[in-house]
């Protein structure tokens, strides 16, 4: 999903085979930049709300049957 992490723009996407991936990728200083958040989580839903002082990522992982929060804070 498009979004911003931290004022930056961002893509966060998910894997649901091989590693199930949580990552995102941001284009800085002319380069790509992609972070895995979170390894064999498998998300099938994604939603990115922005805070003044954190972002949030709440995800329906669909490798571990669960619903996860993850915190991105400067």
């Amino acid at each position: 999903m498009g979004t911003t992490l931290r004022g930056v723009p961002s893509f966060v996407g998910g894997i649901r085979r091989e590693n199930c991936d949580l990552f995102y990728i941001q284009y800085v200083d002319g380069e790509f930049k992609t972070e895995i958040i979170d390894k064999g989580c498998g998300p099938s839903n994604i939603m990115v709300v922005n805070e003044a002082d954190r972002d949030i990522i709440v995800a329906a992982n669909h490798t571990g049957n669960e619903a996860a929060v993850y915190v991105v804070e400067d």
